[in-house]
């Protein structure tokens, strides 16, 4: 499972390419606490990237909510 995230410029909207080694993803799964996920994010381009989860992580009846950090 895939999640894709998008990241742009807070100053002008532009996407932000080549920024997946400042990227954290956490996940909140079956509403616990923010947990840092096992695959770094890979950016696929154009300001977009993706994280692929574990079959672990995949494996929970919901993730609640993802927080993305640029570091």
């Amino acid at each position: 499972m895939d999640i894709y995230f998008a990241l742009q410029s807070d100053s002008d909207g532009t996407p932000l390419t080549g920024q997946a080694a400042n990227v954290t993803v956490y996940l909140s799964i079956d509403g616990g606490a923010y947990t840092a996920s096992t695959n770094a994010a890979q950016e696929i381009g154009r300001g977009t990237y993706k994280v692929t989860l574990t079959s672990a992580e995949a494996a929970f009846l919901s993730i609640n909510s993802v927080r993305i950090e640029k570091m």
